[in-house]
């Protein structure tokens, strides 16, 4: 699932523990994720294999590749919510300082901030661990303020 990491992100997570061939068992992640009602897809499956667990800190911020802290800062509703503005199903795969990142069965990432301020899509896992590695700092805002849903929107 790695090949492809700059060399940068691979220090970076090698410094946190992950090595090329890691693999950790997804099983006992189901449980937990699927009360949280997340979709356990292919693709979130590989991700948490290869990175759960990891804790990664950089000088601008904290990632923690953990399932069990990423379903307890966000409601299952909210979850659904998230859902249809990706419209696909998601699955938590890591909690940030300020909020919740989820894979999408064609492995895109979403991160949504507690407060919903701020919503990352990324269409790749690649461009997700180069942000939280620190490589990049211009992850692309998701959605627009006119896909926005009503209540979210800022009023002028």
């Amino acid at each position: 699932m790695s090949a492809s990491l700059p060399d940068s992100v691979a220090t970076l997570l090698r410094s946190a523990g992950w090595h090329e061939n890691r693999r950790v068992p997804v099983n006992d992640l189901r449980p937990a994720l699927q009360q949280a009602g997340c979709l356990v897809s292919a693709a979130a499956e590989s991700f948490l294999a290869e990175f759960h667990g990891l804790r990664v800190e950089t000088a601008y911020a904290l990632r923690h590749f953990d399932v069990h802290a990423a379903v307890r800062l966000i409601s299952t509703e909210d979850i659904r919510q998230l859902e249809r503005l990706v419209a696909e199903p998601l699955c938590a795969i890591a909690c940030t300082a300020d909020g919740t990142a989820f894979m999408t069965p064609s492995g895109r990432v979403v991160t949504c901030s507690l407060d919903w301020a701020v919503i990352h899509l990324f269409e790749n896992y690649h461009e997700f661990l180069r942000v939280c590695s620190g490589e990049t700092f211009n992850p692309p805002l998701y959605p627009t303020e006119a896909q926005l849903p009503e209540y979210l929107r800022e009023s002028e």
